[in-house]
């Protein structure tokens, strides 16, 4: 699922490549370059997000799981940004443009990999009166968390080509994009199920400390935007 993602935002780039004048070469950059940082990104708030469960922090667990952990998406979605601010930099883009180029795939990729979390059983949602049933767990109904959370970056992706086609030169698509998805993803922690996603202080998980300040940061950048043009 996750490659049908790929595959997918692979499609969409190179569907509205003349938007932004990238050539084939220069698109190949962008995705070599986001998918090394954005794995770095991954696996290094994994090794985070696993630290509370664990009794005892060590040198030899930390980097046990940094090399065969798992992945975050927030990690990977960081790295990605990065990695296409500097190639951006590098190939002397602006890379607030490049970024508004790029983030519908955020969502679109999105979906299809967590359609690939529910058909492999993971990021599961808390025991429910209705839902899915996990192998080896025939006893419980889990709460489908996965294919709510699909459904709303799909959401998120069609909500920004709207836009673009109706605000072609005034798009804000990595804000309206990281806060609609921080909304949702806090509010879909509490539906979540696994422990192996860090819980923190006051019960709130990795993401969700993300995602407050993510939103928080936004808005932030947002009203100060707005004052510094009006003044």
């Amino acid at each position: 699922m996750a490659c049908i993602g790929f595959v997918s935002a692979i499609i969409y780039i190179v569907l509205r490549m003349k938007k932004v004048q990238l050539s084939y070469r220069k698109i190949s950059e962008y995705i070599i370059v986001c998918g090394i940082m954005g794995f770095i990104g991954a696996r290094l708030l994994f090794v985070i997000s696993i630290i509370p469960s664990l009794e005892i922090i060590t040198i030899n667990d930390l980097l046990y799981y940094l090399f065969n952990g798992g992945i975050v998406f927030y990690g990977g979605l960081f790295g990605v940004i990065l990695g296409i601010v500097i190639v951006s930099r590098y190939s002397k883009f602006d890379s607030y443009v490049m970024l508004d180029f790029f983030t519908p795939v955020f969502p679109l990729f999105h979906g299809f990999a967590r359609l690939g979390c529910l058909l492999a059983g993971c990021c599961y949602g808390i025991p429910w009166s209705w839902g899915v049933i996990l192998e080896g767990e025939e006893s419980i109904i889990r709460f489908p968390v996965q294919l709510i959370e699909s459904m709303c970056c799909f959401l998120i992706f069609i909500i920004l080509i709207t836009r673009n086609r109706k605000y072609e030169h005034k798009n804000d698509n990595i804000f309206i994009y990281l806060c609609c998805y921080s909304v949702c993803r806090f509010a879909l922690e509490f539906l979540r199920g696994d422990a192996v996603r860090g819980i923190w202080f006051g019960n709130l998980s990795t993401a969700q400390y993300i995602s407050m300040l993510i939103f928080i940061v936004c808005i932030s950048y947002k009203v100060f935007y707005v004052k510094k043009c009006k003044a």
